[in-house]
Parts: C-alpha cells; sequence; structure tokens
C-alpha cells in the first residue's frame, strides 16, 4: 500500500506541486493535508509474527475433494488448506476486501468458487482461489453478504443472503439473485418479510424451491425462483432465524436455528409447519446447522455461549460435542468421514474433530488471522512477550516472535482486553476479560486464577462455575459484520443490568501493589496485588484507558466515551475525580500517554486523532492525525520527539515532535492497530493488529 505523510503546511504546495497528488485532510493544522510521498521514516519492513489462529466466519470444504478446504476469516482474506485442514495457505491475490463473511463452491466446477465480504459485496474465483475478482454488480455497494447458494443443477444462477449497515429498515439488503454466473444481481424481495438475511438454501431436486431465514420475520418460501416470496413461519416461535439446512436425502425436511431461546426447529413438509426440536439445547441461541452428507440422521450445531450440540436421530435430542468457551460460527463435516468435523471460531482459530465431536485440537498451522488486542514485554528479556490474542486467550513467545505457546491455564474467559506485569516481579501478570473480571498468574503465566474479591459478583456472571455458559461476543453485536468490526472497547457485555468489562489495567509504578483497571462499571482500584478491589470512582461510565503519573502515582487519568466526558483526572488515588476535557471536542478517549521527557506534556489518542496538552493534561489541543480513531500511543524514552499511533488506517510515527507523521506499515497484510509496544532498549517495535496477528519492525530513528 501506499505511504502516507502528514507534512508541515510550508512544505504542502512544494511537494503537491512536485508530485501531482491530491490532499486529505490532516490533523497539523487547519490548512495541512495528508499527502502521498515516497519518503517514509525507514523503510524496514514489518516481520509478522503470529500467533496462529484468530477468527473465521467462513468455511467450505470442496465437492469431490474433502481434502481441499477454505475459510474465510475476519480481515485476513481466504485461507486454503490441501491436506484435510492440517496447513494453510493465504489466497488474496485480487481481493480488495479481506474480511469475508460467507464462502461457495461451484459443485459442478469446484475451482469456481465465491466469497461474500462485509460491505463490499462478492468476489469470484476460477482457479480455486489463487485470484480473485469483483463480482457484484448489481449488489447494494455496501452489501453485508450472510450466505452465498449455488443452484445444483444450473452453476450460473446463484442466490446470496444480504444485508446493508443501517439500524432499521430498508436496509436495502434481502436476497439478490444472478443468472450469469455472479456477473450481475437483481434483488428479489417480493414478498419477503425483512431485507435482513441469514441463510439461503435451495432444494437440491426442485431448481425452483428456495427458503430464506430471515432476522426477525422467521423463514421466508419461494416456489418461483425467487420471483415472490411467502412466509414460512407456522410454528415458529422465535422468528429471529439464522441458519437453516435442508435433508440431501428427503429435502422436504429442513432444520432452523433460532436466536432467541428457540432453539432448532424441523419441518417435514417444505416450511408448511415447523415443529420444536430443541430437546437437550437447554434454551441455546442456534448460530450455525451443519448436516452430516453421510448420514442425514446427524446434525451439529453451535451455539452463543455454549457448546457444540450434536444430535444423532434427526434432531429429537441433543448432546454437548465440545468446544466450551469458544464461539464457532461454522461446521463442516467431511463428505469422505462423518468423524472428520471442522468448527471455525471467532478468535480461537479452527478446530478439528476425527471422531464425530468428541475431542477437538487446533488446526491453526499457517493461519494468521488473529486480533492483538494488548502487548507486553518482559522488562529484562527482551525475547520474552506476550500478547492477548482476543477470542483466544494470553499466549507467550520466548523468542520474539519465532513460537508461540498459549498461556490459558485456569483462564475461563479468553477475551482479554488488557494485560499487566508487576514492575517489581515479572512473575506477577494481570489480565483483564470481558466477562470474568481481572485473572492473575504468579508464574509468569502458566497457571492463571480469578481475582475479583470485592468486585459485586452481579457484574461478574461469567466466572467459572460448573454448568456456566462460556464467555462469548455480545448478544446485541451478534452481526458477525458489526461485533468484529473491532474488539468491544466501549460496549457492555451481556444484558443491560450486565456492565462490567475489564478494559484497561495499570499498575503503580513505585508501589506494585497498588493497581487499578478501567471497566464498563468506571474505575476499580486494589491495595494488594488485587487480592481484592474497591470502586474509584467514574461507575457508570466505561473507561477505555489509564495512566498514572510516572512521579506521583495518586495522580492518574482516565480516558471514556466521548459522551460520558472524555476525560477524567484523580489526585487522590480515585477518591475523587475532575473532568479534564477542554479542547478534546467530546471525543472518545481510548489512550493517554505521558510524554517520557516531560511529565506536564501528555498525549490523547481519540476518535479524531491525537490531541497534546502541555499543562499537566487540563487544557488539550487537536495535534495530529484528525480523522483517525487512534487507539494506541507510544513513546521512545531514549529519543525527544518520536512517538507512534495505532489507527484504524495502520501505525503513524513521528520524529520530529508531530511536524510530520509517516505511516510505517510497510509488510503488513491489513494494517488496522489496535495495540504497540516499544522495545527502545533493543530498537524494536512490536504492532499489534485487528486481524493479522502481531508484527515487529525496527524502531524509528530521526
Amino acid at each position: 500500500m501506499p505511504f502516507r505523510k502528514l507534512i508541515a503546511p510550508s512544505l504542502l504546495l512544494l511537494a503537491t506541486a512536485l508530485l501531482g497528488q491530491r490532499g486529505v485532510p490532516s490533523a497539523q493544522t487547519a490548512t495541512s493535508r495528508y499527502i502521498y510521498l515516497p519518503i517514509v521514516l525507514g523503510r524496514a519492513t514489518a516481520t509478522p509474527l503470529g500467533p496462529e489462529g484468530g477468527s473465521a466466519p467462513a468455511l467450505a470444504i470442496q465437492p469431490g475433494n474433502p481434502q481441499v478446504i477454505y475459510l474465510g476469516t475476519w480481515g485476513a482474506g481466504v485461507y486454503r488448506s490441501s491436506n484435510g485442514g492440517l496447513t494453510w495457505q493465504a489466497k488474496n491475490n485480487g481481493l480488495d476486501n479481506l474480511y469475508i463473511n460467507s464462502l461457495a463452491i461451484d459443485p459442478n466446477n469446484p475451482q469456481v468458487m465465491y466469497a461474500g465480504t462485509y460491505r463490499s459485496g462478492i468476489y469470484k474465483s476460477i482457479d480455486g482461489g489463487e485470484s480473485w475478482s469483483p463480482s457484484g454488480t448489481g449488489l447494494n455497494t455496501e452489501a453485508i453478504v450472510y450466505s452465498i447458494a449455488i443452484l445444483p443443477s444450473d452453476s450460473s444462477v446463484l442466490y446470496a443472503g444480504t444485508r446493508s449497515p443501517g439500524s432499521s429498515p430498508p436496509w436495502g439488503g434481502g436476497v439478490y439473485k444472478s443468472t450469469d454466473g455472479g456477473a450481475t444481481w437483481v434483488q428479489r424481495n417480493t414478498g419477503l418479510g425483512e431485507d435482513w438475511v441469514y441463510s439461503i438454501a435451495v432444494d437440491p431436486n426442485d431448481p425452483q424451491l428456495l427458503y430464506a431465514a430471515t432476522h426477525s420475520a422467521g423463514v421466508y418460501r419461494s416456489w418461483n425462483a425467487a420471483a415472490t416470496w411467502d412466509g414460512a413461519y407456522a410454528g415458529l416461535s422465535d422468528l429471529s432465524t439464522r441458519t437453516l439446512v435442508i435433508d440431501p436425502a428427503q429435502p422436504s425436511t429442513l432444520y432452523t436455528g433460532t436466536w432467541h431461546g428457540g432453539g432448532v426447529y424441523k419441518s417435514t413438509n417444505n416450511a408448511f409447519l415447523w415443529q420444536p426440536a430443541s430437546s437437550g439445547l437447554n434454551g441455546a441461541k442456534i448460530y450455525h446447522l451443519a448436516i452430516d452428507p453421510n448420514n442425514p440422521q446427524i446434525l451439529y450445531a453451535s451455539t452463543y455461549r455454549q457448546v457444540i450440540y450434536r444430535s444423532t436421530d434427526g434432531g429429537g435430542s441433543w448432546s454437548r460435542a465440545g468446544l466450551d468457551g469458544d464461539f464457532v460460527y461454522r461446521i463442516a463435516v467431511s463428505p469422505a468421514d462423518s468423524n472428520l468435523v471442522f468448527g471455525a471460531t471467532f478468535g480461537d482459530g479452527l478446530f478439528r474433530s476425527t471422531d464425530g465431536g468428541g475431542a477437538w485440537a487446533r488446526s491453526n498451522q499457517g493461519l494468521v488471522a488473529s486480533s492483538i488486542a494488548a502487548l507486553l514485554l518482559h522488562p529484562t528479556d527482551g525475547d520474552m512477550l506476550y500478547v492477548a490474542l482476543y477470542g483466544g486467550g494470553v499466549y507467550q513467545t520466548t523468542d520474539r516472535g519465532a513460537t508461540w505457546s498459549e498461556r490459558n491455564n485456569g483462564l475461563s474467559d479468553l477475551w482479554v482486553h488488557a494485560l499487566a506485569m508487576d514492575p517489581a516481579d515479572a512473575q506477577i501478570l494481570y489480565a483483564g476479560t470481558d466477562a470474568a473480571g481481572v485473572f492473575k498468574s504468579v508464574d509468569g503465566g502458566l497457571n492463571w486464577s480469578a481475582a475479583n474479591g470485592g468486585v459485586p459478583s452481579s457484574l461478574l456472571p461469567m466466572l467459572s462455575s460448573a454448568g456456566a455458559p462460556a464467555p462469548g461476543p455480545a448478544a446485541g453485536l451478534m452481526d458477525e459484520g458489526l461485533f468484529l468490526e473491532e474488539p468491544r472497547r466501549q460496549q457492555p457485555s451481556f444484558a443491560a443490568s450486565v456492565s462490567l468489562s475489564v478494559l484497561a489495567l495499570a499498575v503503580d509504578p513505585l508501589t506494585p501493589s497498588t493497581l487499578y483497571f478501567g471497566s464498563t462499571d468506571g474505575v476499580y482500584k486494589s491495595l494488594d496485588r488485587a487480592a481484592s478491589w474497591a470502586a474509584a470512582g467514574l461507575q457508570g461510565k466505561t473507561v477505555n484507558a489509564l495512566a498514572i503519573h510516572p512521579a506521583t502515582p495518586g495522580s492518574l487519568f482516565a480516558g471514556v466515551n466521548g459522551d460520558q466526558g472524555s476525560l477524567y483526572l484523580s489526585l487522590n488515588g480515585g477518591l475523587t475525580w475532575m473532568q479534564v476535557s477542554a479542547g478534546l471536542n467530546a471525543n472518545t478517549v481510548y489512550a493517554v500517554l505521558f510524554d517520557p521527557q516531560d511529565a506536564n506534556r501528555l498525549l490523547a489518542g481519540t476518535a479524531d486523532g491525537v490531541f497534546t496538552s502541555n499543562d499537566g493534561g487540563y487544557q488539550w489541543a487537536q495535534w495530529a492525525l484528525a480523522g483517525e480513531k487512534v487507539r494506541a500511543l507510544a513513546a521512545d524514552p531514549t529519543q525527544a520527539g518520536v512517538f507512534y499511533a495505532a489507527t484504524d488506517s495502520g501505525t503513524f510515527a513521528t520524529t520530529d515532535n508531530g511536524q510530520s507523521w509517516s505511516d510505517i506499515n510497510n509488510g503488513l497484510l491489513n494494517p488496522k492497530a489496535l495495540s504497540l509496544l516499544l522495545d527502545a532498549a533493543n530498537g524494536r517495535l512490536y504492532m499489534g493488529t485487528a486481524a493479522t496477528g502481531t508484527y515487529r519492525r525496527a524502531a524509528v530513528a530521526p
């Protein structure tokens, strides 16, 4: 991708004249501009480190050759395995959008396949995924494509279940049809109760008959190849239908999975009447259903915040089939071996079972689609690094990322937002989770235990207990396009009455027994290394960031959402707080950083670029990167004026105290950044991305 540099106004006219480039508004001053320049801060290429795993909303097995499997990932594009899912390779040539929601393979020509994206329609490959091209003329320009169905008897006919972004109907989505192999599409919604369609299923014996599962209007059926639709929801008490499957041996039999606790429903008469088929599902929200192509009596259901369930009697009864604690997007059964089952997860990569769901093992070699919410470096061992793989827990490397080890023993919530280390004892680690509070390790991450004494138990429903549902993404954000767009640094996790996710951790540098966490219920403080906690103000506010004054630990800042005040300061360790948001323009604050050269100077990463204060944080002015959502900041303590900012467009750096900024994303597949860590002693910068893992590159120099 091109390198982007923010230059001072005095150079703008000259640079524009020389390069003939058009500017984009920046944050330096009212007149400065982003322009593209051939010069950047250090042409170093970033090295991808992993760890392997991540989020995969789409999964497809090639007809006729079940050794070939495809994964559609959230932000890392399409991956292919040629050995039954044991190893993976990225196949992204031509993909301009790496956020993949759905995959479909032509049953008559497995070299032809389609990828449905988040907000840019459909791509097509005619060479088994080696190359891709847009194939969505006629689709809404920002279509979110949930499902693609290919007519078995005529591969030129396809259907897509879509929606387009919006908070209320009409969204401009619904069902689209193509009769020319995906080249052009026409909307086909006549009679459809809602234009938010999750799943489409075509009768394998009747090309005119198809079904659509909608967000809140139940199942619809068409007898005339989508020319018109009629309601097919008789018997459904839950109209939020998310998934549909047809019995390949008896196509009049269908199953649908529902979202509001209705479980699974079954119809044996082409959806004229549905009956509950949920015995054993315990009111689970159903995300996806898969049917065994070799034995249609066997079905699998992935459920929200629970486990995979399995039925061996056509939905008559269900039993647990593993993957507790993971959120499984897609399930697929190998047509060559019913014992070989795959589960594609959010955050934790792909799992593979060779005994029909009895046992599961990760199968992620080569797959890097991980979201890195936090980075942590050992203070004396520059080769040892910890990362929070959002949805996958904590990983550790002792060789700068060459190899990784999972460090999740005892960590019952894998949705980790924040990491911290005791400055007096590097064996003591803390992890802030999405729904189970704080965890502590005293052996360098080998083992974890919950450390939530004093936190109201009503705010922590996901603490480990027998039979408790596993943690997972927020129920109110279950559109994969929405809740996967970024780790939830502002959203409450579950019902409105539950409001505590730990989003930030800060340890007192002078008194390590004192630490704070910021959450969706304000600030909490511990004086005994997390043995007990007490509320420390700002309850009811979402605290995204904490920063403790390096020389006066009683002074600390809390960055909050823009509509809650942006920034607060406590001068007495959280006893009282004052709002210090002058100049921040009601922007959400994601990061706060003290300048290591001057503790009276602070930087704030916000929803609209970087702001700076020169008076100890009382008054602020916009400084750089206007329009960018800045999620993390870093400063070089050895070189004055060197700063880094992690944004949705990648990582930017300045070596001249903000007069100019350059992106430093060379080598990154998807530069969207969430976290930063500077190892100044060894001249290394680590970047945690939102979709393609961790990268390392050389630190910049003036």
